[in-house]
């Protein structure tokens, strides 16, 4: 499928960084519009807490994302 990848940097303080690291959480939609749901990764609630990946076809382990650039 087609889709467009937008990653969500948090932004945290400069005295917070020394202490916590908070991961990425990504997500792509469907290209072209209207955009729908492909896939969404990053941890579930809180910053410790395990990168979850939740895809919109299920079924199957889903594995690590591929750039449009390597197919």
């Amino acid at each position: 499928m087609k889709g467009d990848h937008f990653v969500v940097h948090p932004d945290l303080p400069a005295i917070a960084k020394l202490s916590m690291r908070v991961p990425d959480t990504q997500i792509w939609l469907t290209n072209p519009a209207p955009a729908g749901f492909l896939r969404w990764e990053g941890p579930m609630a809180e910053a410790n807490d395990e990168v979850v990946r939740v895809d919109l076809v299920s079924g199957e382990g889903s594995g690590p994302v591929k750039d449009s650039d390597s197919q």
